[in-house]
């Protein structure tokens, strides 16, 4: 991104360029150099990089974002027991129509049917719970939580599954985002709940 006039002997020492002018200059003669860098160059590339990147992530960010949390909880009977939470959002300038969100439940768990928050499930089965929505607007997030307990106490890391959520976009095409995974470590601090 540097130029400069006349020719120069251009050498390199570590990070350092030096240019170097050999001329033999008579009585009376001048003699000129320029040196001129040009930072236009390198800020239209910092600025196409950083605008690639945003058009990239635009593009590629799904409409709902799901994020899943888990803590542990304690139990008055002594089972293993985690209070999973799901926030779902529709991130979009347009509305989302047929939202499921199905969320699996860590191996050897199941969920209390009692315990699931405000927003209950359309779907319950053995390993999985399914929330329908018919639509979401711009903005709109749906928050709703479960217990799952288990009799077979863990020890270390529990890995809980990613939520998936399927969704028809504004423009009738079909669509899928997946929540972060989650793991419920033996050593954390515990609440207490009443089952």
């Amino acid at each position: 991104f540097t130029s400069a006039s006349n020719d120069p002997k251009i050498r390199k020492e570590g990070w350092t360029y030096y240019y170097d002018w050999d001329k033999e200059l008579n009585p009376g003669e001048t003699f000129e150099a320029k040196i001129r860098t040009r930072y236009y160059l390198p800020f239209l590339i910092f600025i196409l990089i950083i605008s690639g990147f945003w058009t990239y992530k635009v593009v590629t960010t799904p409409p709902l974002t799901v994020v899943k949390r888990v803590s542990k909880v304690r139990t008055h009977s002594g089972v293993f027991a985690s209070k999973i939470i799901l926030s779902v959002k529709n991130t979009s300038k347009n509305p989302v129509t047929h939202v499921k969100i199905i969320d699996h439940f860590p191996p050897f768990t199941e969920a209390l049917p009692n315990k699931f928050s405000l927003v209950s499930p359309s779907e319950v089965k053995k390993r999985s719970a399914v929330w329908s929505f018919h639509t979401m607007n711009p903005g709109e997030e749906v928050v709703f939580s479960y217990i799952v307990y288990s009799k077979i106490n863990v020890f270390g890391n529990l890995e809980v599954p990613a939520a998936v959520a399927t969704f028809v976009d504004n423009k009738n095409s079909f669509g899928e985002s997946f929540s972060n995974k989650v793991y419920v470590l033996s050593e954390e601090e515990k609440r207490e709940e009443d089952f």
